[in-house]
C-alpha cells in the first residue's frame, strides 16, 4: 500500500536538518585547517589521447627539426585519431585517467608546456642562427681603429 499522506512538518525540519548536516559536513576543514580541496576535472579518453598524440609530434617534430609531421599530423587528424581511439577505450570500459590516478591534470599540463616549449626552443634557434648568419654578412669598416 502507498502512504499518500503529507510528512509532517516535524518531518520535514528533520530532514532539513539533516541535510544542513550532512552540507556542514562536507566542508569541514581539513587536517591543515583548510577546506577539502575539491576534486580535479575529470579528463576525458579523447583529451587524453589528443594531447599525447600532438605531444610527440611536437617532440618529434623539435628534436629532428623537420616540419613534415605538422603539416601531415594536422589538429583535425589528431582530434580524428583521438576520437577514434577513445571510441575503443570507452567500448572496452577503459578510462585512462583511472590508469594515471590523480595526475591526469599534471600529465596533460606537462604535455601542453613541453609542446610550447619545443616550439619556442625551436624558434629561439632558429632566430639565433639568423642572427649569427647576419654578422656573418656584415660589411667590415676597414677605417675603424683595432682597440688594443
Amino acid at each position: 500500500m502507498i502512504n499518500t499522506q503529507a510528512p509532517t512538518p516535524d518531518a520535514l525540519e528533520s530532514l532539513a536538518g539533516e541535510a544542513s548536516l550532512l552540507d556542514a559536513d562536507q566542508q569541514q576543514p581539513g587536517p591543515d585547517g583548510m577546506p577539502p580541496a575539491p576534486e580535479p576535472p575529470r579528463l576525458s579518453n579523447e583529451q587524453i589521447i589528443g594531447s599525447a598524440v600532438a605531444m610527440v609530434r611536437d617532440v618529434f617534430c623539435s628534436f629532428t627539426s623537420m616540419q613534415s609531421p605538422m603539416r601531415v599530423v594536422t589538429p583535425d587528424k589528431v582530434a580524428m585519431l583521438a576520437g577514434a581511439w577513445a571510441a575503443v577505450c570507452d567500448e572496452r570500459g577503459i578510462n585512462l585517467q583511472d590508469y594515471m590516478g590523480q595526475y591526469g591534470t599534471v600529465f596533460a599540463a606537462i604535455a601542453v608546456t613541453a609542446g610550447v616549449g619545443l616550439q619556442l626552443n625551436v624558434a629561439l634557434r632558429q632566430e639565433m642562427a639568423a642572427m649569427d648568419a647576419a654578422k656573418k654578412q656584415a660589411p667590415v669598416d676597414a677605417t675603424a681603429s683595432p682597440v688594443a
